[in-house]
């Protein structure tokens, strides 16, 4: 799999910010704060989940940054929930759930 610079010549930036909620209370339990990646390494977004117990977890957002980059789009932003398991003795019993807040910001060259 190519670089982001590789496959899309035309991004110069693209800038993240994370928020991630407890899945039963929905408050806020962690924040990223706003970051610009670097373009060269960057070939896949994934997100790690944050509950450490969480097992086969994370946040695929693979599509949603290609497809908002094929569309040229300045802006995305959305929610999702982890679909691991919340620890090894609930393994296919109990969701992990915790929520995912994303934002990217997008800059393309003229």
């Amino acid at each position: 799999m190519n670089s982001i610079r590789n496959d899309y010549p035309e991004v110069s930036s693209i800038r993240t910010k994370y928020n991630f909620y407890d899945s039963e209370t929905d408050k806020l339990t962690r924040e990223i704060e706003e970051r610009e990646l670097n373009l060269d390494h960057i070939k896949q977004f994934h997100v790690d989940c944050i509950c450490w117990e969480c097992v086969n977890g994370g946040y695929d957002l693979n599509t949603i940054v290609r497809m908002s980059i094929q569309d040229k789009l300045p802006h995305v932003a959305g929610k999702m929930s982890c679909q691991g398991w919340q620890d090894r003795q609930r393994i296919n019993k109990h969701r992990c759930y915790t929520k995912l807040e994303y934002f990217f910001t997008f800059t393309y060259h003229n």
